[in-house]
């Protein structure tokens, strides 16, 4: 059984290539906006009026495109662990962007919100899991080598 290295999976395969202001502005753009667009719109959500609810999910679906746009940018053309983590990533994304979709059109077609099962959006933070993994690891490399050199 081969032993796995998270130095390796964290550091050497970093999503946002060991980049602080990289890691610091996709935990802005793409984790606390959405989050928190996110959760206001639903406690917020207009029952009785279906253009503002449309609206609603409008906004979390575009923020889930840019998440998707973003990742599959940062995809490299060999097999990689980091391939790996992007794919995990851009597949919870993905699946938050369609359930949008399929409400958003429910929506349209039938005039009410029952179609609605909110829950499946809790599925981003897979997508929030492995960013915040890496974000660390952009920190604690830092302070490794911190370390290292006062010694």
């Amino acid at each position: 059984m081969q032993k796995i290295n998270v130095s390796e999976i964290l550091l050497k395969n970093n999503i946002f290539n060991m980049k602080k202001g990289d890691g610091i502005a996709y935990l802005v753009f793409y984790i606390i906006i959405p989050v928190t667009i996110t959760a206001v719109s639903l406690v917020a959500f207009p029952e009785n009026d279906n253009i503002s609810a449309i609206y609603c999910y409008i906004s979390i679906l575009i923020s889930a495109l840019n998440c998707i746009y973003d990742g599959a940018n940062r995809w490299e053309e060999q097999k990689s662990i980091r391939n790996t983590k992007l794919f995990f990533m851009l597949f919870m994304t993905s699946i938050v962007a369609t359930y949008c979709l399929v409400v958003i059109i429910c929506i349209m077609i039938t005039q009410t919100t029952a179609c609605r099962c909110d829950w499946i959006l809790c599925v981003y933070f897979g997508t929030v899991l492995v960013s915040f993994l890496d974000i660390g690891a952009c920190f604690v490399k830092d302070i490794e080598l911190k370390k290292l050199v006062s010694a």
